[in-house]
């Protein structure tokens, strides 16, 4: 009898995930059809018909929305769907690898791409780490910014040798000497537009390190140094909850 019961529970069961997915295909046929009424016309009816589609979490909407990513000719739009994705919690590493492929696709367009590096950095899939290491050399120094901050979201152990050593190449073009940790090494220094850059990086270098490894190091040689004592045996510590918001009253 116990068997029977046993049975009839796990028929139930496949019954019911069977019925659910038949209602989440048929969501989305009608966000797609929905879709496709649209998206046409100026960029504003686009940029609604993304936002809407993006409300319903389906493969088959996040191919669709994959395809506007990379090809849209207005950057709101791919800026819009890049956003749509990020929040793509029910298929967060196929979501992730999307976002991936559209760096491609927009190398010319830095407010895309720094929107796609937010994005990967809300769903924190480390699949996506190769390409988030890649651009810390991007030459728009805000699509660098984004792509460190979305490592430091991320929290992947590998990312730390990676932000290290872009750290020590900041603080040489930036001649700043890391706080005497840099002797030796050829200086950049001046107001060159290198050097500029590599100013505003390290802050968030240091920031980004901070969130993976919960410590607080300011220099090259202080990271180097502790990666040295501790990369043996170091395993990225959950993440700190944020703390509560009060309400208003």
């Amino acid at each position: 009898m116990t068997k029977l019961m046993g049975a009839a529970v796990l028929l139930a069961l496949w019954a019911q995930a069977a019925d659910d997915k038949a209602a989440e295909d048929k969501a989305a046929t009608e966000a797609l059809d929905k879709f496709k009424a649209a998206y046409k016309g100026a960029s504003a009816d686009r940029l609604a018909a993304v936002n809407a589609l993006a409300q319903t979490q389906h493969e088959k909407t996040l191919s669709k929305l994959g395809n506007i990513l990379m090809g849209d000719p207005d950057g709101t739009v791919r800026i819009a769907a890049a956003k749509g994705i990020g929040a793509w919690a029910d298929h967060k590493q196929k979501a992730a690898a999307t976002l991936l492929n559209g760096l491609g696709p927009n190398a010319q367009d830095p407010d895309v791409r720094i929107a796609i590096f937010k994005a990967m950095g809300q769903l924190e899939d480390p699949i996506v780490l190769s390409g988030v290491h890649r651009a810390f050399e991007d030459k728009d120094g805000k699509v660098a910014e984004a792509s460190i901050e979305c490592a430091g979201e991320i929290r992947g152990r590998e990312s730390i040798p990676v932000l290290i050593d872009c750290l020590k190449d900041m603080e040489r073009k930036s001649d700043t000497g890391g706080g005497g940790g840099m002797a030796g090494l050829p200086a950049g220094g001046g107001d060159s537009p290198q050097s500029q850059r590599a100013k505003k990086l390290i802050k968030p270098l240091n920031a980004a390190l901070t969130a993976i490894t919960l410590e607080r190091n300011d220099t090259y040689k202080e990271w180097n140094d502790w990666w040295k004592r501790n990369m043996a045996t170091f395993k990225v510590p959950p993440k700190p909850e944020k703390p509560a918001t009060k309400k208003k009253k």
